[in-house]
């Protein structure tokens, strides 16, 4: 399951900024979820420490649950087809966009960029 988000500004000087986003969720990390725990909770509202966020994590990554570096490619470049797809459908960049930050979590990938 993916979900997109897209979200765009002019600024005072006319250039558009713009902010893409894909997140997904992997249907076996509900088998390493407890007690019923939802995927927007933050690890401090749940009460974990540092050591109990870095184990889950570490049991993720056993699991396979995390994306490694060949899938975080794939990933990339999806995002960014689908971004040059949302691009053109909001009519916006018709002279091309730049890409200048990728961030990367656990299950989503966030491009941050203006158009030329």
């Amino acid at each position: 399951m993916t979900d997109e988000k897209f979200e765009s500004r002019t600024l005072d000087n006319g250039t558009i900024e713009f902010i893409f986003g894909i997140s997904w969720r992997n249907t076996s990390q509900d088998s390493l979820r407890s007690n019923n725990q939802r995927d927007y909770e933050r690890p401090s509202e749940r009460g974990l420490d540092r050591e109990e966020i870095e184990g889950r994590r570490q049991q993720a990554k056993q699991f396979g649950v995390l994306a490694d570096n060949q899938t975080k490619l794939e990933l990339e470049d999806k995002a960014a087809e689908s971004l040059q797809q949302r691009l053109n459908k909001e009519n916006i960049c018709a002279d091309g966009h730049q890409i200048k930050q990728v961030l990367w979590r656990d299950a989503d990938i966030r491009l941050l960029g203006n158009c030329l």
